[in-house]
């Protein structure tokens, strides 16, 4: 158990020395290019939610998608459980926060994992941690 906290350790440092400004502006700045419309899309997604929450709006029968006749945002967004990270995430901090935290929790918990299964296959630490 030492070890998986060492190897989190470990990973939570490369992950903010491989994204270094982002940890210390992590609630006003946006990662990626502006040619990149997809964490825009997320951004609008978490707000979407946050302003129908706030707004006790329906989101089922929703009209900021397919205007006039609204398309619901439970089927434009699809995963219950990823709806519920982003509204109450960007409810509780923000959706510039709320996202910035996704990305570097996906980075640090792929490599988490990475490692545990590499572990897990070759029984190999070291090799599992550069894996990871």
């Amino acid at each position: 158990m030492r070890i998986i906290f060492l190897v989190l350790l470990f990973f939570l440092a490369l992950t903010i020395l491989m994204t270094f400004p982002l940890v210390f502006k992590i609630n006003t700045h946006i990662p990626g290019t502006f040619d990149t419309i997809e964490i825009f899309g997320t951004i609008w997604s978490a707000w979407q939610l946050k302003y129908a929450y706030f707004n006790n709006l329906n989101l089922n029968n929703y009209n900021f998608l397919s205007y006039p006749f609204g398309l619901g945002a439970v089927k434009a967004i699809g995963l219950p459980v990823g709806m519920a990270v982003f509204k109450w995430l960007s409810v509780i901090t923000g959706e510039i926060f709320m996202n910035n935290f996704l990305i570097l929790s996906s980075f640090l918990w792929a490599g988490l994992f990475t490692f545990l299964l590499t572990r897990y296959l070759t029984q190999n630490t070291l090799g599992a941690v550069f894996s990871g």
